[in-house]
């Protein structure tokens, strides 16, 4: 469930035992109630309102935290993703990487000194 986007959803009797809230947004929901958050996985690591966030014990500068973390998932997340996908071109034997261009022309200004 992590990363879902809940925000302005019903959640009148909503369970969430042993889910993975990580980055989840719960901006703007209805009838969320603590206990229910509490029974999930990185409970702590989701976005709430402002009553939400004292009803839980987070402080008020959460969120803001939140996304910073949020910013350095997805930056790894996407170099994690083009590295993968480089290796598997690799493998594939179908790279033409900027890497592979540069090294060229490296080495015939190795060979013409």
């Amino acid at each position: 469930m992590g990363h879902a986007n809940l925000s302005g959803a019903d959640l009148n009797a909503a369970r969430f035992t042993g889910a993975d809230l990580y980055l989840c947004n719960f901006l703007g929901v209805k009838n969320l109630s603590p206990e229910a958050v509490k029974e999930a996985k990185l409970w702590n690591m989701a976005f709430y309102d402002g009553d939400m966030l004292k009803a839980l014990g987070l402080p008020p500068g959460h969120n803001v935290i939140l996304l910073e973390e949020e910013k350095r998932y997805e930056e790894t997340h996407l170099w994690n993703m083009a590295f993968h996908k480089g290796e598997v071109l690799k493998a594939l034997g179908l790279a033409s990487t900027h890497d592979d261009k540069l090294s060229a022309t490296e080495s015939k200004k190795e060979h013409a000194r």
